[in-house]
């Protein structure tokens, strides 16, 4: 009887083609997953120069976000009232909150179920609970610049700044009976920058400052005699901010005054 052989060939390279062909649909059912949100990820670029013609202020609506971890990523806990401005001059006006942990700015839609971000541009703030919540430019890590949402608490050339940052700690199971489970919380930072604005945007980098007096007056040598004496008069402690904007303020009045 004559055998018949199927060629081994054209069974492997018949199951090789199945095996793309399940690759590529899985790349297709990705990316329309993925379609409806590519935009928002878009949308959230900074923009380092200021832009005209702006008609759009925020991102694509989403739903709400509830966590369960313990604490709280937002400045204040509730959407707050406020403006949107841009170059200072303000545009619209609505609820919002500032979310440190993913470093944005939430809109509450007018039915309040849903949030978009305010776009992350220079010359676009946001004055929730009258605070001025602003991008800017500023010093990192081994010196790379970042940029990053501050609270400007100063009106002036000179900014003093205000930068609030949220990390997540994560879970730990016990390792041991003898040890408890800690759950995920937010845990928050509070630093201290100061900025010195000019016509050139390009080159205003906030840098970030201990609250001490050496330091302060470290920043401002051509001042230094001057400021010590402000200080000094008006029982200034510079460990605490609030004393530090009175500082600048002054700075930024004597600068006004030459």
């Amino acid at each position: 009887m004559k055998r018949t052989y199927r060629s081994s060939f054209g069974f492997y390279q018949y199951h090789r083609l199945l095996g793309t062909l399940k690759v590529q649909a899985l790349h297709l059912v990705w990316i329309a997953l993925m379609w409806p949100t590519l935009p928002l990820v878009a949308q959230q670029t900074y923009s380092a120069s200021p832009e005209t013609g702006i008609t759009n202020f925020v991102t694509t609506p989403q739903p709400i976000r509830e966590s369960t971890i313990e604490g709280t990523p937002f400045y204040h806990a509730d959407f707050k009232p406020g403006d949107i401005m841009v170059d200072g001059e303000i545009v619209s006006h609505a609820a919002m909150r500032f979310d440190a942990y993913r470093n944005e700015i939430q809109v509450l839609a007018a039915d309040r179920s849903r949030q978009s971000a305010l776009l992350k541009r220079r010359n676009v703030s946001a004055r929730i609970a009258n605070e001025v919540f602003r991008i800017f430019p500023y010093e990192g890590a081994g010196g790379a610049v970042k940029m990053g949402y501050f609270i400007v608490r100063t009106s002036g050339s000179i900014k003093f700044l205000e930068k609030l940052q949220v990390t997540k700690r994560q879970s730990k199971q016990p390792a041991t009976p003898y040890e408890k489970y800690r759950p995920s919380r937010y845990i928050w930072t509070h630093d201290f920058y100061i900025c010195r604005e000019n016509r050139n945007r390009a080159n205003e980098v906030a840098i970030q400052v201990r609250l001490s007096k050496r330091s302060l007056l470290k920043m401002f040598p051509e001042k230094r005699d001057t400021l010590q004496y402000f200080v000094g008069i008006e029982n200034l402690n510079l460990r605490h901010a609030e004393d530090v904007t009175n500082l600048i303020d002054h700075l930024n009045q004597l600068r006004t005054e030459k």
